[in-house]
């Protein structure tokens, strides 16, 4: 290697050692780290309950947010939308008590699903008829009962009495088209 290539590879070494020791251009001082925000104390408590260890129940934010005047009266005016309630159209039935569970989020999705599924199949021009078995377990075979467009009270329904409903209901031209719910009823 020559003498020229050599003293520009110094040079260039050297170059290169200081720019890695100089902070860069319009750096002052040291580098500011973001800090975390405080948790919300809604947050904090939510984190010893055993309900929401398991996945169960409401988990706040954990941090508090707090908006203007203008946010807050934008949010109010936005929240004076109509109601919406399926119990009203006769496609849900009146609210059960959850107990300690909190589950009642649950039920309003599957509610809201099952709307949206009923909507599709009646917008379909498809010959179907939709089954609503209440709490589905298994229970020895009782006598299947089933109200159309409604669901009949009862504690549960067995797998082997839906199975006979949905079998009565394929010979039935009346349930065609319709949503029939079903509950079992204790063999006399």
């Amino acid at each position: 290697m020559t003498t020229a290539r050599h003293s520009i590879l110094v040079l260039l070494a050297v170059a290169l050692a200081v720019l890695a020791v100089l902070p860069p251009a319009g750096a002052t001082g040291t580098k500011a780290l973001p800090r975390p925000g405080p948790l919300n104390p809604a947050f904090v408590d939510a984190l010893h309950d055993p309900l929401v260890k398991l996945g169960i129940g409401r988990l706040p934010s954990p941090v508090e947010v707090h908006v203007g005047a203008a946010a807050e009266a934008k949010a109010a005016r936005l929240a004076e939308t109509p109601s919406f309630d399926l119990r009203a159209e006769g496609r849900l039935t009146a609210v059960k008590d959850q107990g300690r569970w909190n589950t009642c989020w649950a039920f309003a999705n599957i509610a809201a699903e099952h709307t949206r599924n009923l909507h599709t199949l009646e917008g379909s021009g498809l010959d179907w008829t939709l089954m609503c078995p209440i709490d589905l377990v298994d229970a020895p075979p009782g006598r299947a009962r089933w109200v159309f467009e409604d669901l009949p009270e009862g504690p549960h329904t067995g797998y082997a009495d839906l199975a006979d409903a949905i079998v009565t209901m394929l010979d039935r031209p009346d349930a065609h088209g319709r949503r029939v719910g079903v509950v079992s009823a204790p063999s006399p």
